[in-house]
């Protein structure tokens, strides 16, 4: 990756979360490295939050990267997996 425009989207900009806040910032920087690593140069990174049902916040990270295979998708959330 490199070379990747990574844009920030907030709705409603006022939007607030009660998190941990180092742990909630691993995760970002976490997901965005990802999503930076496996991008196209060039291409586009968007990180978004808005309100998630109740009292949630929905965060997501996309990209335009090879994405996960199928066979692999399962293990995802397994320690120590890449």
């Amino acid at each position: 990756g490199g070379g990747v425009h990574v844009s920030v989207r907030v709705s409603p900009p006022d939007l607030e979360a009660v998190a941990d806040q180092a742990r909630l910032r691993q995760v970002v920087v976490n997901l965005v490295d990802n999503a930076i690593r496996h991008s196209p140069v060039g291409a586009p990174v968007t990180v978004a939050a808005r309100p998630a049902p109740g009292s949630g916040l929905r965060l997501e990270v996309c990209d335009e990267g090879p994405g996960i295979p199928p066979d692999e998708r399962g293990r995802v959330f397994q320690r120590f997996t890449r």
